[in-house]
């Protein structure tokens, strides 16, 4: 019996460290990647005013070819990109410059319809390997009266990357902390056991002194009922 309360024991302990763990793991991951993400966030959207502001003051004629910015941009680098549209056609671009990834991104653009003040998320799968990219959308006139439109993107793969090796690492010290839980469990239900095992004990000792004891005037009963 005593065996059996111990497992019990040690079971709850254990499964009680884990969940402290798992809870600390929660909040930790959920506070990492919302700072992360609003970081980015908050980024594009200053690039985004910018942009704005600059296509206002500097967008070329409509008669002029559209001038192409060719970013160095690796995948694992944080990197921005801007496309300036005027009446529907490109005028002004900071495009990757990889050309295929560039010219997947401004079919994407031209062919899908993206809302204002909405957050869109993009994926290219280029030469295995997976880009994504959070796009910001304003509009705006120009100084002669033109509608356009500026769209502003931002390659967050890195962040991608990070939470993944985040969660890898957090899962493996979660496999570890358990264990040292599960030895940690096995001590506290030893330490307890140790008091349990000593009241035990003494119970056994009353019971068996109180037998003794009980026997005599039982047999004097005894043979006086003979």
């Amino acid at each position: 019996m005593i065996e059996k309360i111990r497992k019990k024991l040690i079971l709850k302990y254990t499964i009680l460290l884990t969940f402290i763990l798992l809870l600390c793991f929660g909040v930790s991951y959920t506070t990492y990647r919302y700072s992360t993400i609003n970081f980015v966030y908050h980024s594009l959207e200053d690039y985004l005013t910018e942009e704005v502001w600059e296509a206002r003051e500097y967008v070329p004629l409509s008669d002029q070819p559209a001038t192409i910015h060719k970013v160095n941009a690796h995948i694992n680098s944080l990197h921005n990109f801007a496309y300036w549209f005027v009446d529907g056609k490109l005028v002004h671009a900071e495009a990757p410059e990889n050309a295929e990834i560039a010219a997947i991104l401004f079919n994407r653009l031209k062919n899908k319809v993206y809302s204002e003040k909405e957050i869109y998320h993009e994926n290219i799968k280029y030469n295995k390997q997976k880009w994504y990219f959070t796009l910001l959308k304003k509009h705006f006139f120009t100084s002669d009266g033109r509608k356009g439109e500026v769209v502003v993107l931002a390659n967050y793969t890195p962040v991608r990357k990070n939470t993944k090796t985040y969660v890898k690492i957090a899962i493996a010290a979660l496999v570890i902390l358990s264990f040292l839980a599960f030895l940690i469990g096995n001590w506290l239900a030893s330490r307890s056991m140790e008091h349990i095992e000593i009241m035990y004990q003494k119970q056994k000792q009353f019971v068996s002194d109180a037998a003794h004891e009980l026997r005599t005037p039982l047999s004097i009963l005894l043979s006086y009922t003979e």
